[in-house]
């Protein structure tokens, strides 16, 4: 029985050291042949590419002046009266507008305000505090 199993395992494949290092020069011979032609076929297609400087000046400024500019406004509803106030020029300056003025309120609240806590405080301040919250 043993015998049997022996005979039916696969015999070891052997290689000569000659072998091996034919295979190895094959590999390497191939390797420097396909660097070879990687590195002319780069060196061809950037003579192509970059052959005019000022052709690819003209491409670029072309791509810049077709992109279209962002605007949040586009993405903005206009069926609703909440999206018809949100894309007006008026809107959009009543905010900044309000922005500044905050920030002056917030250099008088901080110099004039001695109150420790806005209940305490004059009804000034109260009033303009609750406002800008």
């Amino acid at each position: 029985p043993n015998q049997t199993m022996q005979d039916d395992e696969p015999s070891p494949v052997t290689f000569s050291l000659a072998d091996v290092e034919k295979v190895i020069d094959a590999e390497r011979s191939e390797q420097r042949t396909s660097s070879a032609q990687k590195a002319r076929s780069r060196v061809s297609t950037k003579v192509a590419m970059f052959t005019n400087v000022e052709d690819l000046k003209a491409m670029v400024k072309d791509h810049l002046a077709r992109k279209p500019q962002y605007r949040v406004e586009d993405y903005y509803s206009n069926q609703s009266i909440w999206g018809k106030i949100a894309v007006h020029p008026c809107f959009e300056i009543i905010t900044l507008v309000l922005v500044a003025v905050n920030s002056v309120w917030m250099a008088i609240d901080t110099d004039f305000n001695d109150a420790e806590h806005l209940i305490e405080s004059h009804p000034v301040f109260f009033f303009l505090e609750q406002f800008f919250c």
